[in-house]
């Protein structure tokens, strides 16, 4: 498994291993997870929030160890010190 480094996005992550919104959905689907590649798409572009399973999932998918991947609502979050999030 490979680690990413900080930051990552998750577009750059499906791009960089050659992938389609459509064969990740596949993808995820194979780790338990539907999605489908609208829902990725909003996902990517900050549209939508994705949960952690479908981030866990994601991860999975791509064969990677660890993943922190902050979505724009959690970076505002960061930013304003308002960071809710649980730590799992």
């Amino acid at each position: 498994m490979k680690r990413v480094p900080p930051m990552v996005t998750l577009r750059a992550l499906r791009e960089a291993h050659g992938l389609t919104l459509e064969q990740l959905a596949e993808r995820i689907a194979e780790q338990g997870v539907t999605v489908d590649k609208a829902s990725l798409a909003n996902v990517e572009l900050g549209n939508r929030r994705a949960s952690r399973r479908l981030i866990g999932a994601h991860a999975r998918a791509l064969r990677l160890e660890s993943v922190d991947i902050y979505q724009s609502h959690d970076l505002r979050a960061l930013l304003e010190g308002d960071d809710e999030r649980k730590t799992a």
